[in-house]
C-alpha cells in the first residue's frame, strides 16, 4: 500500500514519511521527496544542490527510514498533480512553485530544447538505478510536455495518429514557438533500455546503496549498487563541462557502461578513472 504523503508547509518542506513506515499504516510512499532532490541537483530547477550537497539531503530524507520501506518507495518525477517530467526540467524555478504561466508568465509551456532532453535522460537513468520503483507518469516516456494541472493531462500522443502542431498558448493566449506533436520513439526506446536494464540487473532492484564520491569542484557524483556480487556504478556529471574524475572501486578490471558497450574504463589498484562527457550519466559494470 502507497500513501501520498506530501506537503507541511508548501511550497518550501515536505512531510516527514518516517510516521507512516512503521508498518501499520503504508508500506512506501510517493518519493516526491527524492524528485525534489535529484532535480535540484541534476537540473538545477529551486533549491539548487551541488553534488556534496546532495549527498548530505539524499542521506537526511532516507535517514531513520528502514531498507525494506525504501526498497518499496514510487520513486514519482510527475503525475497528474504536477508539471511533466520534462517541462519540470526544462524549468528552474522552485519545484512545484508558480509552475505554469498564470503565476509565471516566463514559465516555459512549449516543447523543450535538446539541453533539457539531455538532463531528461540523466535523471532517467538516476531514478532507474535508484533504490525504490521507478514511477513512469503515462505519456512522459513519448517525450510529452505540459505545465502543472491541467497541462500535465492533455490527451497521449500515441505514435499510430498525427495530430496538429501546437500553436496556442494554453494559458494566456500569448505568443509561443510552433511544436510538432508526434511521439518521441527514440526516447520511448531508451525508457524501455532503462526498464530492460533494471529488470536483467537484479542488484538496481536489491542491492545496496552506497556513495563513493561526490565532488564540488567538478560537480559529479558517483554511486554504487552491491548484491550478491554484483556491483554496478553510477556515474552522473550534471555540469556544462566534460569532466575526468577518478574514484574508489571494490575490483580491479574493466568497467563497462551497462547502456553502451563502447564505453570501457580499465581499473587500477582499486581506483577507477573516468571520462564522462557534459550533463550525461552512465551505469559502470564490473567485467
Amino acid at each position: 500500500m502507497v500513501g501520498e504523503v506530501w506537503w507541511d508547509e508548501w511550497p518550501d518542506r515536505l512531510m516527514d514519511p518516517r510516521p507512516f513506515l512503521k508498518g501499520d499504516v503504508f508500506d512506501a510512499i510517493m518519493n516526491y521527496r527524492w524528485y525534489r532532490k535529484t532535480r535540484g541537483y541534476l537540473s538545477k530547477g529551486g533549491p539548487v544542490l551541488s553534488a556534496e550537497e546532495y549527498v548530505e539531503e539524499i542521506d537526511s530524507i532516507n535517514r531513520g527510514i528502514e531498507e525494506q520501506y525504501t526498497y518499496a518507495m514510487m520513486n514519482v518525477a510527475a503525475s497528474h498533480d504536477s508539471p511533466r517530467l520534462l517541462t519540470s526540467l526544462a524549468n528552474k524555478n522552485k519545484y512545484k512553485y508558480h509552475a505554469n504561466p498564470r503565476e509565471n508568465k516566463n514559465y516555459i509551456i512549449h516543447k523543450p530544447d535538446a539541453e533539457t532532453d539531455k538532463i531528461h535522460r540523466m535523471l532517467l537513468l538516476q531514478q532507474f538505478t535508484y533504490p525504490g520503483a521507478p514511477h513512469i507518469w503515462n505519456g512522459d516516456e513519448l517525450g510529452m510536455w505540459g505545465s502543472d494541472d491541467p497541462n500535465c493531462r492533455k490527451p497521449i500522443i500515441w505514435p499510430d495518429l498525427e495530430f496538429d502542431d501546437e500553436t496556442y498558448h494554453q494559458e494566456l493566449g500569448l505568443e509561443r514557438p510552433r511544436d510538432q506533436v508526434k511521439a518521441n520513439l527514440d526516447l520511448l526506446a531508451y525508457y524501455q533500455k532503462l526498464s530492460k536494464m533494471r529488470k536483467e540487473h537484479k542488484v538496481l532492484s536489491h542491492g545496496s546503496f552506497d556513495f563513493v564520491y561526490a565532488n564540488d569542484k567538478t560537480d559529479c557524483l558517483v554511486y554504487r549498487r552491491s548484491h550478491k556480487g554484483e556491483n554496478i556504478y553510477a556515474v552522473f556529471n550534471p555540469s556544462k563541462d566534460d569532466k575526468e574524475i577518478t574514484f574508489a572501486v571494490l575490483d580491479d578490471g574493466s568497467y563497462t557502461d551497462v547502456l553502451d558497450s563502447s564505453k570501457r574504463f580499465p581499473s587500477n589498484e582499486k581506483q577507477l578513472m573516468v571520462k564522462i562527457a557534459a550533463q550525461s550519466g552512465m551505469a559502470l559494470k564490473f567485467e
